[in-house]
């Protein structure tokens, strides 16, 4: 039963990285095929890439000359997964994973489409931080739409999810590989939230993302600023239409072109997505999904802000970035 793990490098950081190819080269699990993708020219990574996994023939290195990000270097590395792969993996450039991650996670996949599981939240050194564990529970699609649930790291998926996803769709710049993949799942066979730890999550200054472990609102209104060049309402409001609501808009409009047969409740959901305008509908459901914590409060609220400006983007011709 081979899968494929697929990375995406660029500018790795040599400790963590040599830490992260050891541990996919020690899993309990061993059918499997790990393609790295180097995104952009970078002649000492992959030297240091092939050094590190000499002597093991399930590494594959692909080097892409254009630099695109790591949105578009996960579609693309993704994209080099055959139609006979069994299992797929998405693996970061900085974690650790525990011997048996695979083992534990790739059998859940006889009954979700995606599976996803925990982590134990450490710093360079290996240390545990605040927070201890990633928390992950499961939530409906629309949630699912508002606030990504899926650490693409922790998660190991069915290859069919792949027909539905790529190519990925336009992003804007609160577009994630991750966010995609989940709703691509959800909407053809569901994602199982398996609650077992199967790695370490390194945090540090270099996380795309990261573990947004007590996140504050300063931080949070600090990064909008930065974002959109000011605090002004129309400003911030036009913006959180393109970028923020506009992300979900795409996935949803997306969703709907490629999956023919929708389950009704499904169809409803993105159909009240793909329209851009804020209703009755998305606001009873922003409201349910805040009371029901399924989602939180500040991004549900700043979505809501994005839907009530998006005809003003939609007028304007915005189509995605």
């Amino acid at each position: 039963m081979t899968g494929y793990i697929c990375m995406a490098l660029f500018r790795a950081d040599r400790l963590l990285l040599r830490q992260q190819l050891k541990s996919i080269r020690f899993q309990t699990l061993t059918e499997w095929r790990c393609v790295i993708g180097i995104d952009g020219e970078d002649t000492d990574l992959r030297r240091f890439v092939r050094m590190q996994t000499s002597g093991d023939p399930r590494f594959e290195i692909v080097g892409f000359a254009a630099h695109v990000g790591f949105y578009r270097n996960f579609e693309r590395v993704l994209a080099e997964v055959p139609s006979t792969a069994e299992w797929v993996a998405l693996a970061d450039q900085d974690d650790k994973w525990w011997p048996e991650k695979l083992e534990m996670l790739v059998p859940h996949l006889g009954q979700a489409a995606l599976v996803v599981g925990a982590a134990r939240l450490v710093d360079r050194l290996g240390e545990s931080v605040a927070g201890g564990v990633t928390a992950r529970t499961p939530v409906d699609l629309f949630g699912l739409l508002i606030d990504n649930r899926v650490t693409g790291s922790l998660a190991v998926l069915r290859p069919a999810v792949l027909d539905r996803a790529l190519p990925f769709p336009e992003p804007t710049d609160a577009s994630y590989h991750d966010h995609w993949l989940a709703v691509c799942a959800q909407i053809d066979g569901g994602i199982n939230y398996v609650g077992a730890v199967v790695q370490d999550y390194v945090q540090h200054e270099a996380n795309v993302l990261g573990e947004q472990v007590g996140a504050r609102i300063v931080a949070r209104t600090r990064h909008l600023r930065s974002r959109v060049g000011g605090l002004m309402p129309t400003a911030i409001g036009s913006y959180l239409a393109r970028q923020r609501w506009g992300w979900r808009v795409v996935m949803a409009r997306t969703a709907i072109d490629r999956q023919p047969s929708l389950a009704v409740e499904d169809h409803m959901v993105l159909a009240a997505v793909a329209r851009g305008n804020i209703s009755v509908q998305i606001i009873e459901r922003m409201v349910r999904a805040v009371f029901f914590r399924t989602a939180p409060l500040g991004r549900t609220v700043a979505l809501m802000v994005g839907a009530l400006f998006w005809p003003m983007s939609e007028r304007a011709g915005y189509r995605g970035k």
